[in-house]
């Protein structure tokens, strides 16, 4: 019994890669149409600083000599396609632990999940698939794409379906399969899997 739950398991993981390869498929002739129009980089900028309890809006104000880098619990926002999604890690379980024992990861390596806000500021929806937008680094530069899984011990995993209307919000943790040792060190997120606009970067610790 447990050996056919684990092939049913199995299975419904390669259907939603398969799906999600097939998303990105059909964005790619519209990105390339919109790619010589749309800007491209990296930015770091927090849409409204956190501040720490007890600290005064003064002292979190960025100097012009060190420009102020999104860390967890800031927002970023990012142009979607018509609209303006803001984008915020709100926390980082790292190590996570698996929920069940068909998904566990791979021998010397361990799961890591972030968790993610988006919030659709308008004017339009937005459509897309969180799982091809978001990546980590550890301190070696090395970067890592999400894992498939369904649960882990943080909490409910970012649907891989998020549709938004205007002034509506995703929450859920996205789970990455780092080396042993390592530690989530930077957070990136990208609308349409990079295929449209900026890329939101946080910096972690």
């Amino acid at each position: 019994m447990a050996r056919e739950a684990g092939r049913g398991w199995q299975q419904a993981e390669k259907l939603k890669a398969g799906n999600a390869m097939r998303k990105i498929l059909a964005l790619l002739p519209v990105a390339l149409i919109a790619a010589a129009c749309t800007s491209k980089g990296v930015t770091t900028t927090p849409a409204a600083p956190h501040s720490a309890s007890g600290t005064s809006a003064a002292s979190q104000a960025p100097s012009s000599a060190a420009p102020q880098k999104a860390g967890v619990g800031d927002a970023i926002n990012l142009q979607g396609d018509g609209t303006t999604i803001e984008v915020t890690v709100i926390k980082i379980v790292d190590p996570d632990t698996p929920s069940n024992e068909f998904e566990t990861p791979k021998a010397g390596t361990h799961y890591a999940s972030v968790q993610f806000q988006l919030l659709d500021k308008g004017p339009g929806s937005y459509q897309d698939d969180p799982l091809i937008d978001a990546q980590v680094k550890d301190a070696t530069g090395q970067t890592f794409k999400p894992a498939i899984v369904t649960e882990t011990g943080a909490g409910p995993q970012m649907s891989s379906s998020t549709n938004l209307p205007k002034g509506d919000k995703a929450l859920g943790f996205i789970t990455f399969e780092i080396p042993s040792g390592s530690k989530v060190t930077q957070v990136q997120y990208n609308l349409n899997g990079g295929l449209f606009g900026t890329t939101a970067q946080w910096t972690v610790g």
